[in-house]
């Protein structure tokens, strides 16, 4: 998508030193940081701890008792 956007020139250097390539990588970049936001978000409803905070109160309780 990005290589799409270079070539209909939307993505463009403004400087000689500065390549269009490094500028798709830097918006690639920021794109990946932005969806982790999204997706550790969603893992944490996906993937809850809450069963294995259960478990470890339980067990503690029995060690005690045991002992």
């Amino acid at each position: 998508m990005l290589d799409l956007l270079a070539t209909l020139g939307i993505i463009r250097s403004r400087y000689s030193w500065l390549a269009v390539e490094r500028i798709e990588e830097g918006y690639q970049n920021i794109l990946v940081c932005i969806e982790m936001v999204f997706f550790s978000i969603y893992q944490q409803y996906a993937y809850t701890a809450a069963p294995y905070k259960a478990y470890n109160k339980s067990s503690a309780a029995s060690d005690k008792k045991s002992k």
